[in-house]
């Protein structure tokens, strides 16, 4: 007599509220939804490792650029849009699994995600300002407190502005 656990399915049927399609295998009634701290980790390490990913494709950019005789000024404009873009795309099909629904609202995410990097780069510049002028900080240390803030705020920004379900 086969496990209660296991059972063979059908072409078509129904397991945790979702279609799944096989061809006659065993498939275990133990299987489970993510949890919701489980889905939570994944996209935070998802956006961890597109947010190095990013970082890498703005610096390589930036450095080709300026090798190849680039002002520093236009390269790292390039290599920010470049970057964004990137985060874009990969933000959305990887780590908030976002579904295009129409192209107005395809353009509202591209305009949300710019403007929201935009304002994190006025938060992290000013931040900057403040900490080094202000309070006497050191620079190296002010741009790694910094950069902690906006990964946190770009994350925020991302998931609850741009890619909102």
């Amino acid at each position: 007599m086969p496990d209660v656990k296991d059972k063979e399915i059908d072409d078509t049927q129904v397991i945790i509220g979702k279609k799944q399609k096989s061809q006659g295998k065993q498939v275990s009634q133990d299987h489970r939804e993510k949890s919701p701290n489980t889905h939570f980790a994944k996209e935070v390490s998802m956006y961890l490792v597109f947010g190095v990913l990013t970082t890498l494709i703005n610096l390589a950019t930036y450095s080709v650029l300026v090798m190849l005789g680039v002002h520093y000024g236009i390269a790292t404009s390039v290599a920010f849009v470049l970057a964004v873009f990137f985060a874009y795309e990969t933000n959305k099909r990887f780590v908030f699994d976002s579904v295009k629904t129409s192209n107005r609202e395809e353009t509202r995410q591209i305009a949300a995600f710019f403007s929201s990097r935009l304002a994190t780069f006025g938060v992290e510049t000013a931040g900057l300002v403040l900490l080094i002028e202000v309070f006497g900080a050191g620079e190296q240390l002010s741009k790694y407190l910094m950069t902690a803030v906006v990964v946190v705020l770009n994350y925020v920004l991302s998931k609850h502005l741009v890619f909102k379900k």
